[in-house]
């Protein structure tokens, strides 16, 4: 049984008012159903051309991305309507110039896949015939006209839809040839400047709003623990043995020899070893929230640390890093600090995050800011970058949309010179059906 899958094809996002639409395509005019597409050229540079259809195309796949996050796509007050409160520009207007830019860019990268000698093989084609004959069969029980009926909705038919499909292959053959794979041909010193100007970094001293009970002896002492067997690991080296009533050493339930101190309390090593949380019956440590006046207390105390450390004092504020934060688990992964970008936003873990990025910016290296979130509060210092971060292994959490996202940067950067040699035929843009009238392409 043959089921519909994820076509992988190459982005270029896009900002749309508020909204980051990542929208494919591009295609040369060719043979098509004339009766259900528009072929008149939209776009030209003289020698190959952007038709209407691929507008319409785009516009379709737009249109299912602001259905997908709830935007009432059917309604033309919605289309008329401010992207942003106060703002002149319609929904309407900001997606179809949004969706011309796309275009703009498809028709660079076919001019520059041309002009560096670059062909499709055979192998792309079979890719791009097998994922169409599945769609074919699923959407349309195998009939190519039912099938561009079906495809009439969003401007295409099974011809043109081929057409765009190879085109997106040859906009991501093009960025692998002149960038490398994962962008393995730009130089360091490109990568570098980008980062630097795309990321900050910050490390924190973190007031948790909760606390957890590490586990306890009979006497209350914190059990010191080895990683590896679980078992509790004892200072043999400061420690004493004692012994019951018949001059066996005492010993605990693993059969290992339990060494005290000088006032009979159990002695662990502590350098060996590491504290356990108490845990409920999932394995999961146990919070304990603090208390109103609690949290408010550890406030005032942040905020007067803050005060203490000043600005600039990068030392001060390491120091507070190792001896009074919370994160201690973080300082340790990333000393040299955590690193934040608009970039990497939608990869965030927590909301709060978002609120840091945003109180970086406005910052300088050395400032200082609370930040509070669910978890506690957060004092936060501006960093520098570390020179080569965005590639070190300990730090690629950090960077998981670099490369991708520096390669788009310099490609639409290298397409948008060409942007003027291109001609807009509006009398075609007339013609072009309104985003209203539009399917909603999810599928395609």
């Amino acid at each position: 049984m043959r089921t519909r899958s994820t076509k992988k094809m190459c982005f270029l996002p896009l900002v749309c008012g508020v909204l980051i639409l990542c929208v494919l395509g591009g295609s040369l005019m060719g043979c098509a159903d004339r009766q259900q597409v528009n072929t008149t050229a939209l776009l030209s540079d003289g020698k190959h051309e952007i038709p209407v259809w691929f507008y319409e195309f785009l516009l379709s796949r737009m249109k299912a991305e602001l259905a997908r996050q709830k935007y009432d796509v059917s309604s033309a007050t919605f289309w008329d309507s401010p992207i942003t409160e106060g703002s002149s520009v319609s929904w309407r207007e900001s997606c179809e110039n949004s969706v011309l830019d796309t275009l703009r860019m498809y028709l660079a990268a076919l001019v520059l896949f041309d002009e560096n000698g670059l062909k499709l093989t055979d192998e792309y084609y079979s890719s791009i015939d097998e994922d169409l004959d599945m769609y074919l069969d699923l959407d349309a029980d195998g009939s190519k006209s039912a099938f561009n009926e079906l495809l009439a909705a969003y401007g295409v038919s099974y011809d043109t839809l081929r057409q765009a499909y190879a085109d997106e292959y040859r906009v991501a053959l093009l960025q692998t040839y002149l960038y490398g794979k994962d962008g393995s041909l730009i130089g360091n010193n490109v990568k570098e400047e980008y980062f630097e100007e795309n990321y900050y970094c910050f490390r924190q001293v973190l007031f948790a709003k909760f606390y957890y009970e590490y586990k306890t002896d009979d006497f209350g002492n914190v059990i010191y623990y080895d990683t590896a067997s679980g078992k509790p690991v004892y200072d043999s080296k400061n420690g004493q043995v004692a012994y019951d009533a018949d001059g066996k050493e005492y010993k605990d339930s693993d059969g290992q020899t339990i060494y005290y101190d000088e006032d009979g309390k159990i002695l662990y090593d502590t350098a060996k070893g590491k504290p356990m949380y108490v845990t409920d019956e999932k394995g999961n440590a146990e919070q304990n929230a603090y208390l109103p006046g609690q949290l408010e207390e550890r406030k005032k105390k942040l905020e007067q640390l803050r005060m203490e450390i000043g600005l600039n004092d990068v030392q001060a504020f390491d120091r507070a890093v190792d001896e009074q934060s919370d994160d201690t688990d973080g300082a340790a992964l990333y000393p040299h600090g955590y690193y934040l970008s608009d970039i990497e936003e939608a990869n965030f873990s927590d909301a709060y995050l978002s609120q840091i990025l945003s109180e970086l910016k406005n910052m300088d290296i050395g400032d200082t800011a609370i930040v509070e979130s669910e978890y506690g509060y957060h004092l936060i210092m501006r960093y520098p970058t570390t020179e080569g971060d965005y590639k070190a292994d300990d730090y690629k959490v950090f960077f998981s949309s670099f490369n991708a996202s520096l390669v788009t940067q310099l490609f639409r950067d290298k397409c948008e010179k060409l942007f003027e040699t291109f001609t807009l035929s509006e009398e075609a843009k007339k013609g072009a059906k309104d985003i209203l009238e539009i399917g909603v392409n999810y599928n395609y």
